[in-house]
């Protein structure tokens, strides 16, 4: 929600928090989900330049690897993790190169190397993700809440957008309920002449939320990368470790209080 808590919004805008996950410095996005270790032995500082305490995960395979579940989970994290970035309130930062999977092999401080590992491979596009991040920005710019102008505001209060945390069974979200750490699935609902909604869910295993009132289309799934619009109405199904995006058909029709 742009770090409202941050800003002073009588002199701020929205676009003032800059989201993003992967800068210059640090592992590159497909990096960020295949190496734990940096690898920097090519820098010529005995591995000691760059940061050591990498927030990342391998999958249990350090590195390249041919497991087609490994690469399967790598993708859906690599999915979900750009969706938290362009669709959060403010001003998405993609790192160049991210879009079409490049890797810098482990390298986490590649400054010093002007060859194949900082070179983006034009040879060697995956084509699928970069697809994929073209169709999440056309969605942020379909949905005109996700990229309001305005600091989202959580009642409804003359003009503006207005954004409400539930839980899974719609019931409305308790400051306690942020400091659960067993609670890993919310809902965000964003009004702004449309309604969406954005279900999370952050556990390693399925879990169902029970919608607002009114009819809904899914349209996006980070599980498997699908933004083919599907209607669903009371209940939705949420794969273990994904964000789904809805819209209501009708937003007259949608009643969040009936959640």
């Amino acid at each position: 929600s742009g770090s409202t808590d941050f800003f002073d919004s009588r002199v701020r805008a929205p676009h003032s928090s800059v989201n993003f996950v992967t800068a210059h410095d640090g592992f590159t996005l497909t990096d960020l989900v295949s190496y734990c270790e940096r690898r920097n032995w090519e820098n010529g500082e005995e591995n000691r330049d760059g940061h050591g305490h990498n927030l990342s995960v391998n999958f249990g395979v350090e590195g390249e690897s041919s497991n087609e579940f490994i690469s399967e989970f790598r993708m859906r994290s690599k999915r979900l993790l750009l969706a938290n970035i362009v669709l959060s309130l403010g001003t998405p930062m993609l790192l160049g190169g991210d879009e079409i999977g490049h890797s810098q092999l482990g390298n986490n401080n590649a400054y010093c190397q002007d060859n194949a590992i900082t070179w983006l491979n034009w040879g060697a596009v995956d084509e699928a993700f970069l697809q994929y991040t073209k169709q999440l920005i056309s969605l942020r710019k379909q949905l005109t809440a996700l990229s309001s102008c305005f600091w989202w505001k959580a009642t409804p209060n003359g003009s503006g957008t207005v954004a409400q945390w539930f839980n899974p069974n719609g019931s409305a979200i308790a400051p306690s309920d942020w400091h659960d750490a067993s609670a890993r699935a919310f809902m965000l609902t964003v009004e702004e002449g449309s309604l969406c909604m954005l279900l999370f869910n952050g556990n390693n295993h399925s879990a169902e939320f029970t919608l607002p009132a009114g009819t809904w289309m899914r349209r996006l799934d980070t599980f498997t990368g699908n933004f083919a619009p599907e209607t669903c109405v009371r209940t939705a199904i949420l794969n273990p470790s994904s964000l789904c995006v809805f819209e209501a058909i009708n937003s007259l029709d949608v009643n969040i209080s009936q959640s």
